[in-house]
């Protein structure tokens, strides 16, 4: 194909972090195509998502990191349309403004056929393919659930894709595990402390494996049921991740936090006395202020009422007991049922722990705090 007949390829999206999925559909346009340009622009708002998890700034620098090492790097460039614009931007509206830049030049909008999908809910889908063809891989899981998109048919990129998630990505990611992050990218999202990375490393040196393993099945949970109920997901795996922070220091460090944690605690006398693994949620909620920088008072109440409870929770409080209850580490009956009941009902699965722990005091005639 000759240089000025070659086409330009956009390929949109959160890249929030970006993964080899993602370059692994570039390299396979690049080689199929042997495009002028790839241009890779990563969302300042993205149309179906209400922010992002980590800057703009960095979702560029990560995905020209993964890039440096592809075949496609050398006609691939990624793209500060979006930020400069500092608002949401529609696909029509990209899409539009580079074909006016091309002056007449074949564009095609690649994408993964999960997105070919849902395409004819994006808005005003036919604007896009007035300016531009679609170019599609076919994503593991998604090979024969393709719904047609209106008007031409898409350009298909032979060979199935891996099936990796973004959001799957982060949800591991809040909930301790950076494992699953690209190996050029684990130094960057370490020295820069995003997905809260250096919250996970500090929580880690307090705990041991099996607590660690606990308020991360928690963390996962919590992440989950934000998604779920219109919570910041962030925030509610960030709780969970704290929640037992005190857990393992030794009881008089854990009452000394408490009594500086600003929250108070009813019968404080008789709670040291009959209750003293209660403590470590007052000492907790302190920790996370003190040592952890945590301000937002609505977590730090999350935190210090994880085991307890208290009248007239909040949502994410009520978010936080339930987790704690039903996280994925957790193997008995009630926890699994409570977690299935947690989707569909918050409050719900709240009135059901809160009903199953009272039970289970009562019935080894525990002291209960009220």
């Amino acid at each position: 194909m000759r240089a000025g007949n070659k086409p330009v390829i956009l390929f949109g999206g959160s890249f929030d972090p970006p993964h080899r999925a993602h370059i692994s559909l570039v390299e396979k346009a690049f080689f199929s195509l042997s495009p002028k340009k790839i241009i890779l622009v990563p969302a300042y708002k993205a149309p179906f998502k209400n922010e992002h998890f980590s800057p703009f700034r960095h979702r560029k620098k990560m995905l020209k990191l993964l890039l440096a090492g592809s075949p496609a790097a050398k006609v691939s460039r990624v793209s500060d349309f979006e930020n400069k614009r500092r608002k949401r931007v529609y696909t029509f509206q990209l899409v539009n403004d580079f074909s006016k830049k091309l002056k007449g030049g074949k564009i095609f909008f690649l994408m993964g056929s999960d997105s070919l999908n849902s395409f004819a809910e994006w808005k005003k889908p036919e604007k896009i393919l007035a300016k531009a063809s679609l170019l599609v891989g076919r994503r593991q899981g998604y090979e024969k659930a393709e719904k047609p998109a209106p008007g031409e048919k898409p350009v298909f990129l032979k060979g199935i894709f891996p099936d990796i998630s973004s959001t799957e990505l982060r949800k591991k990611l809040f909930s301790g595990d950076f494992s699953v992050l690209e190996p050029e990218l684990g130094g960057y999202v370490r020295k820069h402390g995003l997905y809260n990375y250096r919250l996970t490393a500090g929580i880690k040196k307090l705990l041991s494996r099996k607590r660690f393993a606990h308020v991360c099945g928690t963390a996962r949970l919590a992440f989950e049921l934000a998604l779920a109920h219109g919570l910041d997901p962030a925030a509610a795996a960030a709780a969970a991740m704290l929640h037992d922070s005190a857990k393992e220091l030794p009881i008089k460090k854990q009452i000394a936090l408490a009594l500086r944690s600003g929250f108070s605690i009813k019968n404080r006398r008789e709670v040291f006395k009959k209750a003293p693994g209660l403590i470590h949620q007052w000492a907790g909620a302190a920790l996370a202020a003190e040592r952890f920088g945590v301000k937002d008072g609505e977590t730090l109440k999350a935190i210090a009422a994880h085991a307890s409870a208290y009248e007239n929770m909040s949502k994410l409080a009520k978010l936080m007991y339930v987790s704690d209850f039903a996280g994925y580490d957790r193997k008995f009956k009630e926890s699994g049922e409570t977690r299935k009941l947690a989707f569909k009902s918050l409050d719900g699965a709240y009135a059901r722990t809160l009903g199953l722990k009272k039970a289970r005091l009562k019935k080894e005639n525990k002291w209960i705090y009220e």
